[in-house]
This record gives structure tokens, C-alpha cells and sequence, in this order.
């Protein structure tokens, strides 16, 4: 099945979609929110101000900066809305989407959850201190919401308890359960118990795997619709340094 997806995406690739073709192919997930009186929801303002701390936590002086504030109004926002008991959709597809037919995974009463990649790409650029300073708010904010933290690694599963300790309270960090899985069954295994909020990681592949097929980097696909509205990509912290960020 793997392989088939990745011969599609890479037909796709070499060919990118029309303006106009991409527009006539469903959007999913994020792209727009079902309010509970049957309204469609606006994008939430990306007013760089920084998000209350949670109690307990003090958030560092000054404005963060917009993409961060994305994040939070963002998840503050669909928060509201499964509180009220709207209904909304995961921000992770199932296995059963292909390039040109994405199928997002209903959230129904399921406790929500933002998912983070904690594995940084060889490819971006390390955050800096600024931006490390960044995710203490932001982290204190999310779950001020209510809502809780996954942590998604590559590493196995085994692998992954001396990272615990590092957690900040109630956050949860999964990795591969053999040499088979891959980060994209993890997400999409905790999508089956928990409403996916938002999903965080500094590569387009950390949000969807589809992306790590493309043969243009530059490709245009239907799930781009997404970012911004769930999918959010941010300068992130090593594994290692979480309790920098958490604790």
C-alpha cells in the first residue's frame, strides 16, 4: 500500500496541480471549522501577542512572534468549539486518503490533543534561543486549554523513557513500536482515541508523510490547504532539550 501511495504522489508531483483543479478537490481537516450554530468559523486573528501563562508559569515579557501566536489562537479556537461539542475533524488523515480524495478522521467526543514532532530535520534550522524562549508560553497555553501534548519521535518506543522525565504534566511522548511503524501510523493511531487539534513539526513531512514522497518540493496538493489552519511548521526544540522548553 505504501508503494502505491508513493508512486502516486510522485505522478502528482511531477505534474502539479492547476489553481483551478486544486480548488475543485475536497478540502479537508483544518481548511474550514463548523461552528456549533452550523456558521463556518473565521481563521483566528494572528495578533502577535503573547498567550496568557498557565497558572504557575510566567510568560516572558514582549510579543511573541506571529507564527507562535498562530498556534495558540488556533488551538484556543478549536478548543472552544469542542467544548461546545461542534463538530469537527481531526487534523490527521486516515489510511484510507489517497493524493486526490484525503479523508480527515472524525473527532466526536474523543479528548483533544495537539500532536509535535520532537525530531528535529537535518534540514532545518535549529532554534534559536529566541524562538526556544518562544515554546514556554506557548506550551503553558495549550494546556491551559485543556488540551494535551503528544510529543512524536522516530526513536522506538523503548527508546524513548529517558525522555519522559522531561515532559511537562500530562504531556505523553510515542515512539515506533518496531521496525515497520513510522510516524504516520503513530499519528494516526492516537487520532483513533484523541481530537487532533493541531500539528506541529519544522518539516511538511511531520504533518503528513505524503509530503517526504515529492519529487518538486514545490508540488502543489489538495492537504496544502491545511497549513496555517492546523498544520503549522516552527523552528523546534531538540528531543533532547525538552525540559529546557517544559519544565
Amino acid at each position: 500500500m505504501r508503494g502505491a501511495r508513493a508512486a502516486m504522489l510522485a505522478a502528482i508531483a511531477a505534474a502539479p496541480l492547476a489553481g483551478c483543479a486544486a480548488a475543485a478537490i475536497p478540502a479537508i481537516a483544518g481548511a474550514t471549522i463548523a461552528a456549533a450554530d452550523g456558521k463556518t468559523a473565521k481563521p483566528a486573528a494572528q495578533a502577535a501577542t503573547a498567550p496568557p501563562a498557565a497558572q504557575g508559569e510566567a510568560a516572558p515579557p514582549g510579543p511573541l512572534p506571529a507564527e507562535f501566536t498562530a498556534l495558540v489562537d488556533h488551538v484556543r479556537q478549536r478548543a472552544a468549539l469542542w467544548r461546545e461539542g461542534a463538530p469537527i475533524n481531526s487534523l490527521v488523515l486516515d489510511d484510507r486518503q489517497t493524493v486526490l480524495n484525503p479523508v480527515a478522521i472524525g473527532c466526536a467526543r474523543r479528548e483533544p490533543l495537539v500532536i509535535i514532532d520532537a525530531d528535529p530535520s537535518p534540514n532545518a534550522e535549529p532554534a534559536d534561543d529566541a524562538a526556544r524562549a518562544s515554546w514556554t508560553p506557548v506550551l503553558a497555553a495549550i494546556r491551559a486549554e485543556g488540551v494535551g501534548i503528544l510529543w512524536v519521535t522516530a526513536k522506538a518506543d523503548a527508546d524513548t523513557a529517558s525522555l519522559r522525565g522531561a515532559l511537562g504534566p500530562g504531556d505523553t511522548i510515542a515512539g515506533r513500536r518496531d521496525a515497520a511503524d513510522r510516524k504516520q501510523l503513530i499519528r494516526q493511531r492516537w487520532a483513533t482515541t484523541h481530537c487532533i487539534l493541531a500539528v506541529v513539526g519544522d518539516t511538511r513531512g511531520d504533518a503528513d508523510e505524503a509530503y517526504d514522497y515529492l519529487r518538486s518540493p514545490d508540488a502543489v496538493l489538495p492537504i496544502d490547504s491545511n497549513w496555517g489552519q492546523g498544520w503549522f511548521l516552527l523552528p523546534l526544540p531538540l528531543a533532547l532539550d525538552l525540559v529546557e522548553l517544559v519544565d
